[in-house]
């Protein structure tokens, strides 16, 4: 396995699976029952840290990217990286990752990740097996098979935990948190 969490006993049910996860708040809780289930589940962040540390409820009541409760939760069971995958670098080293993963959750809106040079061609260019990819978006116009896909994850996995909090962005590009709904 390329990512090596201590685990006592590996008689968990997908101790073999490896899953690259570039989720935000929308399919965080996706990637965690991986990770509870026992896959190596590798959080990459960029190096501003995850949007979703920006959503409440917070150790202290007070917002802080570093006591989200809510971060806490969803990433508990994962490994953690800090990546810029717009670099040269971030991208050599997470194409190296993706050579060793079974499984990529990314929520990035449809383009993304073709437009930086990390398309599925690429990520499986030097794996062993073909990797499984999920892009899990919310409301972006794509093939109604991706959006049947994405309605089902994010309505029965992640859609109640979605609604507790969000974010928003202000005119000066500063995330704010909103609160509870």
């Amino acid at each position: 396995m390329p990512f090596t969490a201590p685990r006592e006993k590996e008689t968990v049910p997908l101790a073999a699976l490896s899953v690259l996860d570039l989720a935000d708040e929308t399919a965080c809780f996706c990637s965690k029952l991986l990770a509870d289930m026992g896959a190596q589940v590798l959080k990459i962040e960029s190096p501003g840290g995850d949007d979703s540390r920006w959503i409440g409820p917070f150790w202290g009541k007070q917002p802080n990217p570093e006591k989200s409760l809510s971060f806490w939760y969803t990433n508990t069971s994962k490994l953690g990286v800090t990546l810029n995958l717009e670099s040269t670098e971030g991208q050599d080293i997470f194409l190296r990752l993706a050579s060793k993963a079974d499984v990529v959750v990314e929520t990035f809106p449809p383009g993304y990740l073709k437009k930086i040079g990390l398309h599925y061609e690429a990520m499986n260019k030097n794996n062993r097996f073909s990797i499984a990819f999920f892009n899990i978006v919310n409301f972006f116009p794509v093939k109604s098979d991706e959006l049947a896909f994405g309605v089902f994850v994010c309505g029965f996995l992640v859609g109640p935990y979605f609604f507790r909090g969000h974010l928003r962005q202000r005119n000066d590009n500063q995330r704010q948190y909103v609160g509870e709904l």
